[in-house]
């Protein structure tokens, strides 16, 4: 099956009787693998199945984290590649352009919060105090004769 690596990188082993790799990602032109391989590539969600005659994909489009000012550029898309950031993004591709880019904006703000708390929460302590207890002491025990 001819596949196209979507995120990271993958080793090929063009020739199963050799020992060489090939490096493959998102830059790479599609490349055959066998339907098991092939399976579990676009079931990590590192790869797509590739049509016969492909011409590479231009990269996807970025949806910012906070795209503040840019609400009418994604306005300004093509209704078909809302619908792909849609989908690329877990949502439901149905509705109106302005629906498709409100539901983008909507996620992104929220990817940006769980940013936020997530650094907020590594900055933080790093005792867990959710039980109000100290942790407790821990000292070497006596040797035993």
């Amino acid at each position: 099956m001819l596949i196209r690596i979507l995120a990271g990188a993958y080793g090929h082993r063009p020739d199963p009787e050799k020992s060489y790799i090939e490096k493959k990602d998102k830059d790479s032109d599609p490349f055959e693998v066998n339907d098991k391989e092939a399976a579990r590539l676009i079931g990590l969600g590192i790869a797509e199945k590739a049509a016969v005659n492909t011409e590479k994909e231009p990269d996807k489009i970025y949806v910012p984290a906070d795209p503040g000012g840019q609400d009418d550029d994604l306005e300004q898309l093509p209704i078909q590649k809302l619908r792909k950031m849609a989908k690329d993004l877990g949502l439901p591709a149905d509705g109106s352009k302005a629906v498709l880019a409100e539901k983008i904006r909507n996620v992104s703000k929220i990817q940006q919060n769980q940013e936020v708390s997530d650094d907020l929460e590594e900055e933080g302590d790093e005792t867990d105090i959710s039980d109000k207890e100290a942790p407790p002491i821990l000292q070497a025990a006596d040797p035993e004769v």
